[in-house]
């Protein structure tokens, strides 16, 4: 069941739009001709409608004489696909658009526009259980009678008209709360179909060996300690960052790591998506072990300390302002993947999550902004990194690295999942990272391990 209402005044025709020919079919005996005029239809999901702009004359011409464009208007809707315990209405507004509204069957409070009593809403709790707003005209119209009113009276009350602008400001206002649930309902659907695509992107993306890395959006020159490093910016948005950094670890940086002491290599762990504490996952086998940094030992062009002062330098360049030290922070970790054929039934690989927290709330003080993972073994087959909700695939390519980050550096509001990734199966061959998870809001006293989430 829909029905359409006309929220413009002026002549409307509606056609329905046969899906096979294109053709334009009149519905019978209907011309939307006055305002708030409303059609009560039986239709099908998928149909197409077209409301036109009906001409004041025998001319084919709308708009006055004086008009630069003459021409009819039309807009056209499509009929959803909604549970029986709905209908839906089309609203074709003054401005020629069509709003679309879905309303419960048999629900009272959409009927008698007429009777309509609005109220200041005090709470976003009040607001839910509003009746679906008239259209948009009603508010203007139901002042526009009552002032009418008031003038015709021998004595007028300044305090009525008063009385009649604080009923209209109400009635708007209940519009526009209702208006914006709408909005909130329709973002909700997008965020559910956005992860339902990433399921299909994962998917395709992990069983296709021969796909390349995403295309940057643009390529920059960073230049630290007068070496230049290519930048590939692949994902760029202000509460999240995807950058591809080429030769940005070198061979024997990628020995020194290796050849670190590592005496307790454990399961590797991912966070646990509500930016609280890390915890193993059973789709991943790999193996990390931590990585202390000598800072003690920096001037004298340690290794390992020139590598991430190196990594420092680049989240700083990225997140202006922060000021992040390398004073709190989580070792370098080192992770090694090993591949067993195509015929694993239970493959190494990371399942989409989030490596602090990415819900869009304020950030914790002292929590995870950014990450950079360094590829120094790359193998044969298998192990790309995908972020499903941004769209961006990722291929290792020795001594590269890639660099998200996850919170604006103006609100220091984190990410809402644009930068959740996940690891593609390690089929043949072994894979070898390393990896700096970044905090703010951390020191000596403040670390990271002493604060027990991420």
């Amino acid at each position: 069941d829909i029905s359409i209402i006309n929220d413009r005044g002026g002549n409307l025709k509606l056609y329905w739009i046969d899906p096979d020919s294109g053709k334009r079919d009149l519905v019978e005996a209907f011309e939307l001709n006055t305002l708030d005029r409303t059609l009560n239809l039986n239709s099908h999901a998928g149909d197409v409608f077209e409301a036109q702009e009906m001409s004041a004359t025998d001319t084919d011409l709308c708009g006055t004489e004086n008009s630069k464009d003459q021409s009819c208007r039309t807009a056209t809707f499509t009929v959803q696909n909604m549970v029986q315990s709905y209908e839906q209405q089309f609203f074709i507004r003054s401005n020629f658009t069509v709003d679309g509204l879905a309303t419960k069957k048999n629900d009272t409070t959409t009927e008698n526009y007429e009777d309509l009593v609005y109220v200041r809403v005090p709470s976003i709790k009040v607001a839910e259980t509003l009746r679906p707003p008239g259209p948009r005209s009603k508010c203007q119209d139901q002042a526009m009678k009552a002032l009418d009113l008031a003038m015709r009276r021998t004595v007028i009350d300044s305090s009525v008209a008063l009385h009649v602008l604080e009923e209209y400001a109400s009635c708007v206002e209940a519009n526009l709360t209702r208006e914006l649930l709408d909005s909130s309902s329709h973002l909700h659907f997008l965020s559910n179909t956005l992860n339902t695509a990433k399921e299909y992107f994962e998917n395709y993306t992990c069983a296709d060996f021969n796909l390349t890395t995403s295309a940057p959006i643009r390529n920059v020159i960073w230049t630290d300690k007068d070496t230049n490093y290519n930048i590939g910016i692949l994902h760029e948005r202000e509460h999240s960052k995807i950058h591809l950094l080429s030769d940005f670890i070198t061979d024997e940086e990628c020995q020194a790591i290796e050849d670190a002491p590592n005496p307790n290599l454990t399961p590797a762990v991912i966070d646990d998506g509500k930016g609280g504490k890390e915890v193993i996952s059973k789709h991943c086998k790999a193996l990390q072990a931590g990585i202390k940094v000598a800072w003690d030992k920096e001037e004298e062009g340690d290794l390992i300390a020139r590598l991430s002062r190196r990594v420092y330098d680049y989240a700083n360049h990225v997140l202006p302002g922060l000021n992040i030290r390398e004073n709190g922070q989580e070792d370098l970790m080192s992770i090694q993947y090993v591949g067993r054929g195509k015929n694993d039934t239970e493959p190494d690989q990371y399942l989409p999550h989030c490596d602090g927290a990415c819900a869009g709330l304020p950030h914790r003080n002292g929590g995870r902004v950014a990450t950079m993972v360094l590829y120094c073994t790359i193998p044969t087959q298998g192990g790309a990194t995908n972020f499903p909700k941004s769209g961006v695939h990722i291929e290792p390519k020795k001594n590269d690295g890639t660099f998200f980050s996850y919170m604006g550096v103006d609100d220091l509001v984190m990410d809402n999942g644009f930068t959740e990734h996940s690891g593609c199966p390690v089929v043949e061959g072994e894979k070898k990272i390393v990896t700096q998870w970044i905090r703010y809001g951390v020191d000596d006293e403040r670390t990271g391990y002493s604060l027990g989430f991420s």
